[in-house]
């Protein structure tokens, strides 16, 4: 699941705010899992992917699959 978050935030323009992420998130059609992830962060401008991943700690909050 984060290979699929990696690319999608690859493909993101930037900067932009977590409704934008979502936005885009469910137009890509994106687990629930990964949306409701994004919808959670925190509201302020992130700058790029590394941003987003580093920053937050949405990473942590996605679950592991096998």
């Amino acid at each position: 699941m984060f290979t699929e978050l990696d690319h999608f935030l690859r493909s993101m323009e930037y900067p932009c705010r977590p409704g934008d992420l979502v936005r885009e998130a469910r137009r890509d059609l994106l687990p629930t899992d990964l949306v409701e992830a994004l919808g959670s962060l925190p509201e302020r401008s992130y700058t790029s992917r590394w941003d987003v991943l580093h920053r937050t700690s949405i990473a942590e909050a996605l679950p592991i699959s096998a």
